[in-house]
């Protein structure tokens, strides 16, 4: 989702920076997503592993914004990496996660926006198959649990306040 977004908004050869995390297998698979769906139509200038730590971050982008004026977006495997970049307004940031402290930044613009899977759905959607197999039904081995993209657009759709 948030590959899509940042197609929309920027241009082909567009530059951008991946902040990821490689210990991790979830960040591996949505660094994978995001690449898999950008092809080659950005240009990545860069990827630092961050940890998901801000204070690792902060200095990471703040160099990959001082070495490239023409930088224009930030891939974040995390939505607390994100926050490190929101001083460049110019500077599309994507984050993942749905992380209340982040969704200020996404209400009031600084961050353009988080995919993130909604634990309570998640949570329900486990609920549901694990009655229904006890009941006897077959259930599917692998459920699909949809991701949204939060905006400053749809923010008062969510509830953001206990997301995690």
């Amino acid at each position: 989702e948030c590959a899509k977004n940042m197609m929309e908004k920027l241009e082909e050869g567009s530059k951008i920076y991946i902040m990821n995390q490689p210990s991790g297998t979830a960040c591996v698979q949505r660094e994978q997503g995001f690449r898999d769906t950008i092809g080659d139509y950005f240009n990545i200038i860069g990827t630092s592993d961050t940890s998901g730590d801000t204070a690792t971050t902060l200095p990471v982008a703040e160099d990959a914004i001082t070495a490239d004026s023409g930088l224009a977006g930030f891939f974040c495997i995390n939505d607390m990496a994100a926050c490190a970049a929101s001083n460049r307004p110019d500077i599309v940031i994507y984050g993942v996660d749905g992380n209340p402290d982040f969704m200020s930044y996404v209400a009031n613009g600084s961050a353009t926006g988080s995919a993130a899977q909604q634990p309570s759905v998640v949570g329900a959607s486990a609920v549901d198959v694990a009655l229904s197999y006890l009941a006897g039904e077959t259930v599917e081995s692998e459920i699909i649990v949809p991701v949204e993209l939060i905006t400053a657009d749809n923010i008062g759709d969510f509830d953001i306040s206990d997301w995690q």
